[in-house]
């Protein structure tokens, strides 16, 4: 009998000893998981910041402050492609909100969230908007053909119809971009993707994204284009990308000096208006003045 014991005592040792040295196939799937560290470098546009600002104080908003002048880096999105179903469904559960459509609200003159993330499994879906705000919103979506906007009361909402979607393959994404008429400054989307290594950048511009090891193709989105493309290798260290998208400047970006030339669009070439010298000789006989009564004092 003591011999019996000590085998099945030696036994259960081993077993323990092996299931120490070998983890299971999940924790072998852990270990085998890599990170994409990045940052997405986007060029400075005065243009848009200051039609940005006047669209801020075109309407009376309590509570709201103007936006600065920093470039905007945020709600870009980085997709790999990789489609793991767990992670799909904790992706519609965190989009639905427990109900059973995904939901999207308007709170201090704002989507939230601004990029709404929809796993696509369907060919139709409908997006629930809730209307938070103690005024009228008027939404509509620009990539819908024939949508006029619908008016959102305080309190309310609106529900979106989103049909004959197209079909995705790993990592790719259809925008649908979500307007207001009377707040011009209101950006949103409604991201339908096949993808569940994905992150949309904040105002760093640093995104985080755990995948599996191995190559991946990385896709960067913004407000309904694909604005860079990359093979990514990874491996058991971060991988770490940079995407410079300063390099592709907007046509017209950048400012002319006075006495500069600028193209028109007839290929005419137009001078820029030269600085007003009187209204320099002004200032500086105001800056005498003021230097003059000082001393006095």
């Amino acid at each position: 009998m003591s011999s019996r014991k000590d085998l099945l005592a030696l036994g259960l040792g081993v077993c323990l000893v092996a299931l120490w040295l070998f983890p299971g196939p999940r924790a072998l799937a852990r270990t085998r998981r890599g990170l994409v560290l990045g940052r997405i470098l986007v060029p400075r546009s005065q243009k848009a910041c200051r039609s940005v600002q006047k669209a801020y104080w075109q309407f009376t908003v309590p509570n709201v402050t103007p936006p600065s002048c920093r470039p905007e880096v945020g709600g870009y999105l980085v997709t790999l492609d990789e489609w793991d179903p767990k992670v799909a469904k904790r992706m519609w559960r965190r989009a639905t909100k427990g109900g059973t459509s995904p939901r999207v609200r308007i709170y201090g003159v704002s989507f939230v969230p601004r990029v709404l993330l929809v796993p696509k499994e369907e060919q139709s879906y409908q997006v629930v908007v809730t209307n938070q705000d103690r005024f009228l919103h008027e939404v509509y979506s620009p990539d819908k053909k024939g949508d006029e906007g619908q008016v959102v009361a305080p309190d309310g909402s609106l529900t979106e119809n989103f049909d004959g979607l197209r079909p995705l393959d790993a990592g790719e994404a259809q925008f649908f971009r979500l307007r207001c008429k009377r707040f011009a400054h209101m950006r949103g989307a409604v991201v339908f993707v096949r993808s569940t290594a994905l992150a949309v950048t904040g105002p760093t511009g640093r995104f985080r994204i755990p995948v599996s090891q191995g190559r991946h193709l990385l896709r960067v989105w913004h407000d309904g284009k694909k604005v860079a493309e990359r093979t990514v290798t990874v491996g058991r260290r971060p991988s770490d990308v940079t995407i410079d998208l300063r390099r592709a400047k907007p046509a017209g970006h950048g400012r002319h000096r006075a006495g500069g030339r600028k193209a028109s669009r007839g290929g005419v070439q137009a001078r820029a208006p030269a600085r007003n010298a009187g209204t320099r000789t002004r200032h500086r006989r105001h800056g005498r003045r003021r230097r003059r009564r000082r001393r006095r004092r």
